[in-house]
């Protein structure tokens, strides 16, 4: 019997999302979704939570969304926030476009 049990993965959704986003900020949501292999709605959720934390300032550009990362604001995690965000989000060049 062939196993159901889905992969695991070094990087949270919130961090690929960041990743994600900062390598190609006009991504729009059914496009970071279909990526990621989630629901619109969780996306939309993913984006809201890292806006509130301020690691994400969402822009306005006509109809659509230009997102910025803001990688001077430290990681929550304890044991992360001495990492830079910088250095996290250089990954940006190995996720597909």
């Amino acid at each position: 019997m062939p196993s159901t049990k889905k992969p695991w993965s070094l990087l949270s959704r919130h961090g690929q999302v960041l990743i994600l986003l900062a390598g190609n900020p006009c991504l729009r949501i059914i496009d970071l979704a279909r990526t990621l292999g989630i629901s619109e709605r969780s996306a939309r959720l993913l984006v809201g939570s890292l806006h509130r934390s301020n690691l994400l300032s969402i822009h306005k550009t006509g109809r659509n969304n230009t997102y910025q990362v803001n990688s001077t604001v430290p990681l929550p995690n304890s044991l992360e926030r001495h990492i830079p965000l910088e250095s996290i989000l250089k990954l940006s060049s190995h996720f597909p476009a």
